[in-house]
Order: structure tokens, then sequence, then C-alpha cells
């Protein structure tokens, strides 16, 4: 996200990354210094990740003008960072050097920190995620209510692979904006879904580290824009489209969790004998860390009046299950499997 936004915003959170990862190296976590190849790293990263996903999404025109804007932006952040990423990474090394001391007391071997959660400026950002998600709960209660609402929505089409084990999700079909008869803001939520709902925002918010890059701001970034973009869908015919809200909730509750008390290091570059290795054997640690950290904080029963308002039935519930897993993962970018399955489904 940050790597097609305009390149101050691109630089700031780069230096975050890079400072999560130096403090990573510094206390044992991994075994790669940054410093050595950050400025090639990032200029692979853009040749090889960023421009070509902008490109394929500028040519596929779902986005409209905000796809063209992606591209553009990946290809001048190219360039600034070829003339100027060296003497960023000079930078970047000597503030983190300054305040290392501070910063890596807050740090232990196994990756969790003494501190965790966020606390004084998280609040309005827990509020802000809270409101956002209750509009879509709106959406989803309205949808319900309409008498006309579509049955074919609720089929699943997942490919799979190992004898039936669901690998990706075939998303809903898109659906014109206002298909509804009943209006969402006519919708009133039960206080009790509500403070349920900010409860569980203010959960997902206290169990992000105080990392530098993947903390609940960087999270709540990746939601918003998220948000942002699935409300700039558009068709063949250049009209107005948008998912169907149990998808919509779905994928921004996705970005909101998708590094969910991260190890504050990179899978490549983790210790062999971090505990999430150990866990997860060397497969997508950071991904499914997350996914299990929120199904478990999800499924206590302090939630059951939320979970009754978002699934109608054990289908929905499936689904909504199936369209997390599948969000998240896709965030491991470096998998080869997981890029394999993208790759052939970008072409079909």
């Amino acid at each position: 996200m940050h790597t097609t936004q305009h390149f101050h915003s691109f630089a700031s959170w780069n230096e975050r990354l890079f400072e999560e990862m130096y403090v990573a190296f510094y206390a044992g976590r991994s075994n790669s210094d940054p410093s050595a190849n950050w400025y090639q790293g990032e200029m692979w990263f853009f040749d090889n990740v960023v421009i070509p996903m902008a490109r394929r999404i500028e040519e596929s025109k779902v986005f409209g003008i905000s796809g063209e804007k992606s591209l553009a932006n990946a290809i001048e952040n190219r360039r600034h960072w070829a003339l100027t990423g060296n003497q960023i990474v000079d930078g970047c090394v000597s503030r983190i050097k300054q305040r290392l001391g501070i910063d890596v007391s807050l740090e232990s071997k196994d990756g969790n920190r003494d501190a965790k959660g966020q606390s004084g400026p998280t609040d309005h950002l827990v509020q802000w995620n809270t409101d956002m998600l209750k509009n879509l709960l709106r959406k989803i209660v309205a949808l319900r209510k309409d008498k006309a609402a579509r049955q074919d929505d609720l089929v699943e089409n997942p490919s799979t692979r190992n004898g039936g084990e669901s690998v990706t999700l075939e998303f809903p079909l898109l659906i014109q904006s206002g298909d509804s008869s009943v209006d969402p803001k006519t919708i009133l939520l039960d206080s009790v879904v509500e403070t349920q709902l900010e409860d569980l925002v203010a959960s997902i918010a206290s169990m992000y580290n105080e990392h530098a890059f993947h903390n609940f701001k960087h999270a709540s970034s990746v939601a918003n824009v998220s948000d942002k973009l699935l409300q700039r869908l558009k068709d063949e015919y250049l009209e107005m489209q948008t998912f169907e809200p149990l998808t919509h909730f779905a994928i921004i509750l996705s970005a909101l969790i998708h590094d969910l008390d991260h190890p504050g290091c990179p899978n490549l570059l983790l210790s062999e004998d971090h505990i999430l290795c150990q866990k997860y054997r060397g497969k997508s640690m950071a991904e499914q860390h997350s996914l299990v950290t929120f199904w478990n904080a999800f499924g206590d029963e302090k939630y059951n009046e939320l979970r009754d308002a978002l699934f109608a039935n054990q289908q929905e519930l499936t689904r909504f299950q199936k369209l997390v897993v599948t969000c998240v993962m896709s965030t491991d970018l470096y998998d080869t499997e997981l890029n394999e399955a993208r790759s052939m489904r970008w072409k079909q």
C-alpha cells in the first residue's frame, strides 16, 4: 500500500520498517543486518513486486483513476529511491543508532515486547475503525432485511487442492450500489452489538506490538486504503459497483488483523529457532499466527451477539472465515506456492 502512495508517505513507512528490522537484528530475532542491502532490496521490490502489481491493477481498470495514480506513484517512487535511497538509508541508520538503547530495551529475544498494546493516540483509530465496521454491519443487516436479497451471493466456488482442501475463495459477484431497497442509514444496531464491536476493535489494537512498522497504525492505514479502493470498483461498463456487505466487512477486518501480534521481523529473516518458525514449520508464520490469534479472540462468548448480528446462518460464517483466511494469507508476498496460485488466478 505505502509503496504506491506519494514518496513522503512511502519514505516515512519505509524508515519505520527499516527500524523494526534493524531492532530485530540487534535483538537477535533476525540474522540479517538490513543496512547491508536495504537500498538494493527496495529496488528489487519495486521492479519485481510493486510496479508489476500496480501495472496489473491499472490495466484491469477495476479501480479507475486510482489504479492509474497508484502506478504513476510506484514508478516515481522507484525513480526517487534510485536517486536518494542510499542517503536515506544512511540517515535511517544514524537516527536509529542514536535511539537504539531505548528501543531495544523494550524487545526480548523471543520476539515479544515487555509491554504490549497501544494507548493514547490509538484511541481515535479504534473509534474510527469501529465506525467504519458499524456502517458495514448496517449494510449487512439492511441487505438481509431486503426481501429481494439475492440468494446466489451465498454460493461458494472455492478452488481446491490436495483432495478438496480450500486454498482460495472466489469472491461473490459485485452488485450495483443501492440494490437493496432498505436504506442502511435506517438500521439501528442493538447497543450490545455496538459495544461488542468496539470492544473487539479495541482488543485487536491491544494485540498489536509497538513495533515501528507492523503496528495498529499501519493496520488502520491498510484498512482505510482498502475501504477507499473497494468503494471505487468499476465493471467493464465503468458503472460503480460494490461488494456485497459481508464480503466488504471481511476484507476490511482482514486488513485490520493482518499483522496481529507480528514478531517484528519478516518471515524470510526470522531466526530458525524462533517460536513461530517452530510452530508453523517455516510456512507463512506471521500470517498464520495473526489468524490464530484473531480467531481465538473472536470466538470468545462475549462476542455472541456480535456474531449473531453478522451471520444469519452457518453458511455465512463459513464463507466469512474463508474470506478472512484468504485475505490474510495473501499478504505473504514471498511464499512461492502462494505466488504461483496468485499468478495462475490472474491469468485466468
